[in-house]
């Protein structure tokens, strides 16, 4: 009987080795890794290798470049270090408020608020605004009235430069309102100081410019205006062009609201 049961199963295996075998793939680790209905037992030499084992030539290639981005954000002087975080609005930094100082009294009665400024010397007045607006943005390396001082010198160079084109108001403010925002953005993140605010503020202008359409004759008469009253060199302007665009990370879509904040403030202060 033993014999017998031994016999068949040697037939059976004889013809199970007869029958065509279909082809065998190698497992890859991609194909089952992307695909979320695979649930199969993996045995461990088809799973895929950890994350953190680089060869010594993609560490060495990676830590190069590495250093060549520490060079390149030296060269361009994008800060590294943390700022503190602020709940931005337009009017964070040059806050309308932030004029008169201690020589300003607020007066509240039952229907409505009235202010009396007593008379102050202007430098008296300039070093006392300053001096609040450093306790407040320490790390900010402009006084509040140089950057007021730049923010209406834009206005005038727009107002010039779209004098000849139709709505030329609306467009000017227009323009003028997101390069202030721009502007805001590179003081809050530390990239404006004596050696920068100009051409960084040229270069906020002509980006302002490029994302509202402006093209033809009047780009070119706002950057022939930038370069005189800033007093740069175009090879500087265009290249603080491209600093300002790093510092800012490329996010040059201000919201709306922020645009308009500022555009009705320009109305109402020119």
């Amino acid at each position: 009987m033993s014999d017998h049961v031994q016999d068949e199963n040697i037939r059976v295996q004889s013809a199970s080795a007869a029958l065509p075998q279909p082809h065998q793939h190698s497992l890859v680790a991609r194909c089952f890794s992307h695909d979320p209905s695979f649930s199969g037992n993996l045995a461990p030499e088809y799973l895929p290798p950890p994350v953190t084992s680089f060869s010594q030539s993609a560490i060495s290639s990676q830590s190069a470049m590495s250093s060549h981005d520490t060079a390149a954000s030296r060269a361009i002087d994008v800060p590294s270090h943390n700022f503190p975080r602020y709940d931005y609005s337009p009017d964070l930094l040059d806050d309308p408020e932030l004029r008169a100082g201690k020589h300003r009294k607020l007066l509240r009665f039952p229907s409505y608020l009235t202010s009396l400024i007593d008379y102050a010397k202007p430098d008296e007045l300039k070093r006392e605004v300053n001096d609040k607006f450093r306790t407040k943005f320490p790390h900010v390396r402009i006084t509040l009235t140089k950057l007021r001082s730049l923010k209406r010198e834009m206005v005038h160079i727009c107002q010039q430069s779209f004098s000849s084109s139709t709505a030329s108001e609306g467009w000017a403010l227009l323009t003028v309102a997101h390069a202030h925002s721009y502007f805001d953005s590179l003081c809050l993140n530390g990239s404006v100081y004596k050696a920068t605010r100009k051409p960084l503020a040229g270069a906020c202008l002509l980006i302002s410019a490029k994302i509202n359409d402006v093209k033809g004759d009047t780009l070119v008469t706002l950057i022939e205006k930038i370069e005189n009253q800033l007093r740069l060199e175009r090879s500087e302007l265009l290249s603080s062009e491209l600093n300002a665009l790093l510092a800012l990370q490329f996010s040059i879509h201000a919201p709306t609201v922020h645009v308009n904040t500022r555009y009705q403030r320009l109305l109402f202060e020119h």
